[in-house]
């Protein structure tokens, strides 16, 4: 139950995403007035949450578990609160367990945030092991990962 794209989670940000060509993702995301900062304006924590959702969605293409291991988002302008961003992110480097990717909050015709990141695969064992038992039970159906060292590299078309 996704905070950040889970349409059955209460407070989900409802982030949007699809794959696009090669391994890239796009799609959109909507600030609604819970998720507001300063007044009239998207909280940026909330808009570090929707790039680390949109950077990390691409592992998902790449058919193995990752987690964030750094974030760094650079924010360009304001979001208003009611605007929607379109979301765009690509996977720029895969080596050993380390996916590095870039992705971008449009706002129009202007960026509003960019961020780069580097996600770790790690095995599905890491969230039995520090995950709490009983989520990690209730997502263990729905997953469409393999362990990353059962994985064939050929699988993957990489950037």
């Amino acid at each position: 139950m996704c905070m950040a794209c889970g349409a059955e989670h209460p407070n989900s940000l409802d982030v949007r995403l699809m794959a696009g060509e090669g391994v890239s993702v796009t799609g959109n995301y909507t600030v609604s007035e819970l998720q507001q900062g300063a007044p009239g304006i998207a909280h940026g924590g909330v808009l570090a949450a929707v790039m680390d959702e949109l950077l990390g969605s691409l592992n998902w293409l790449l058919l193995a578990p990752a987690v964030t291991y750094r974030l760094q988002t650079t924010f360009h302008r304001p979001v208003p609160v009611g605007a929607t961003l379109d979301l765009y992110a690509e996977v720029t480097e895969v080596a050993d367990r380390r996916v590095l990717c870039r992705g971008r909050a449009m706002l129009g015709d202007v960026v509003a945030v960019r961020a780069d990141g580097e996600f770790r695969q790690v095995s599905p064992e890491h969230f039995k092991t520090h995950g709490h038992p009983e989520f990690v039970r209730q997502a263990s159906g729905v997953k469409p990962w393999r362990d990353p060292e059962e994985r064939d590299p050929e699988e993957v078309v990489w950037p």
